[in-house]
């Protein structure tokens, strides 16, 4: 009976978690800011596959333990303004797996670009991959694709963010740090 107190004989699950509950709502669309750049922070992907998942820990906040190449981390984000748009990643890798072979995915193009050994994967670095034309005003999707994988791992993914092609942005690393990643306009 919903409501009702448990009888005697019912099975009560307790739960103790290490931190707040973080709840996947597949409706969530990262939306530009006011200057029309796009943060894709990790804990918004879409994790399809069998090892890659979000992971929430404080030190991380990450797309991680990416071990098996047919993994993919997708975003769903809304574009204001059709136009160029630069590509940057803020990823980490371990000594020794770097390499990898990836695809960024989105709107029909694709930006080729090898991982870059980092040292450690929680030791992230901002790159900029390439520049890709979005050709409407429209939601659409972000897809992170291995082609290849040399070492034991892809690479740890903390955030993606497309900025229109020109424009001024920060490479520092406060975003490195995962309490400071700005809030995502959510729907």
């Amino acid at each position: 009976k919903s409501g009702a107190a448990p009888a005697d004989h019912d099975a009560v699950l307790v739960l103790t978690l290490d931190g707040p509950a973080i709840v996947f709502d597949e409706s969530v669309i990262a939306k530009p800011d006011a200057e029309h750049n796009i943060l894709l922070p990790a804990k918004f992907a879409k994790t399809v596959g069998e090892n890659l998942r979000f992971e929430p820990q404080p030190n991380k906040n990450t797309v991680g333990y990416w071990s098996n190449p047919k993994d993919t981390a997708q975003w769903q984000l809304q574009v204001a303004e059709a136009g160029a748009y630069e590509v940057d990643i803020l990823q980490g890798c371990g000594k020794g797996h770097g390499g990898s072979q990836v695809q960024l995915q989105i709107e029909n193009q694709t930006l080729s670009f090898d991982v870059q050994e980092t040292g450690h994967f929680q030791n992230f670095i901002w790159r900029t991959i390439g520049t890709v034309q979005l050709t409407k005003a429209d939601t659409t999707q972000l897809a992170i694709v291995p082609q290849k994988k040399p070492g034991g791992a892809v690479m740890d993914v903390r955030a993606v963010r497309l900025v229109p092609a020109g424009a001024k942005r920060s490479f520092d690393s406060e975003l490195a740090d995962p309490n400071a990643l700005p809030k995502v306009n959510e729907k």
